[in-house]
């Protein structure tokens, strides 16, 4: 790859702070239900839900796609301006390919198994959204809403079309869905770099209350479900995912707040989730699952403290690690 993969200080400084702060709280909740996820003293509403539903597990992977999207306009729009449309084009081909490596071959490696985990499924995405970035960020929403429904459609029909639905992330014929959290992230992102902060929290605050609410209306009809990556799922995480963004959006970009914690694991999100695969790795060989839950939470914040510790040191030391 051209660039250093240590970012400088003065490029993270240009970034939205509020991109940071979601980013830092959806690793934040990764981590924290990846440790607690095997243990049998761990109430259910901290656990994905084992089929339809909804916990506040089932957030976290549409959260973190969500700040994938808002980046992904971003850098996409600076990276072709900068270096030409087909440099950029493989620079995001080149990231995917080595994001869904890492959790390809991560998992072979590791648990030998062939999975569909976070990282193979954001890599997938990523390169499926490519394409959608030269559009407008209006009719890429528009479009990519049309696989995402065709997908919906053939899961209504009971098209036997899920793969991996242990890993509670759809497989290969999910990408649609998961893709179309990201496309609407990257239109709002374009809405968050251009317009004033009055249009902006209007426009954050709308939408998200109108996808969440109609999220909450279809399930009724399509039931929310991670595991197949429900329509309603999908646009009431997506309406969650706004409203965290104009929550940061306010406090950090208009009212100037700091929140450091979140926006140190945000500012090294994908290293600290990867080093956060081993540290509970380890957790799990030292505390059996059925342990007490003194102990699954002790050894959970023992995790969490060991990343924040990687940031804080990263930060510290102004290394910005990325891809």
């Amino acid at each position: 790859m051209s660039e250093k993969v240590v970012g400088a200080v003065s490029e993270v400084k240009k970034r939205i702070a509020s991109l940071d702060l979601i980013r830092g709280l959806a690793i934040f909740l990764m981590i924290s239900v990846n440790a607690l996820f095997d243990y049998k003293a761990i109430p259910w509403w901290l656990k994905h839900a084992p089929w339809d539903g909804y916990t506040i597990s089932d957030i976290v992977a549409p959260m973190f796609l969500f700040s994938i999207g808002v980046a992904y306009n971003l850098s996409f729009k600076k990276r072709r301006s900068s270096h030409g449309t087909g440099k950029t084009v493989l620079h995001f081909i080149i990231r995917y390919v080595i994001l869904f490596s890492f959790g390809f071959f991560g998992e072979w490696v590791v648990l030998g198994k062939i999975g569909w985990g976070v990282l193979t499924m954001i890599g997938t995405v990523g390169i499926y959204c490519l394409v959608f970035m030269f559009l407008s960020p209006t009719l890429r929403v528009i479009i990519s809403a049309v696989p995402f429904i065709a997908y919906q459609v053939l899961l209504s029909l009971n098209v036997p079309i899920i793969l991996f639905v242990d890993g509670g992330l759809g497989g290969p014929a999910a990408i649609p869905a998961w893709g179309f959290i990201v496309i609407l992230a990257s239109a709002a992102g374009n809405w968050i770099y251009k317009k004033d902060y009055k249009r902006v929290a209007s426009v954050l605050g709308i939408w998200g209350a109108a996808l969440t609410a109609f999220g909450v209306i279809l399930s009724f009809i399509i039931s929310f479900n991670k595991h197949l990556v429900s329509a309603s799922y999908v646009l009431f995480s997506s309406g969650i995912s706004l409203l965290a963004m104009l929550l940061f959006y306010l406090l950090a970009d208009i009212w100037r707040w700091k929140i450091p914690i979140l926006g140190i694991i945000g500012r090294n999100a994908l290293v600290l989730y990867i080093l956060s695969a081993l540290f509970i790795l380890g957790f799990n060989a030292l505390v059996p699952i059925e342990a007490k839950l003194l102990y699954v939470i002790l050894g959970t914040a023992a995790v969490l403290g060991i990343c924040i510790g990687v940031g804080v040191l990263l930060d510290w030391k102004k290394w910005y690690v990325r891809l």
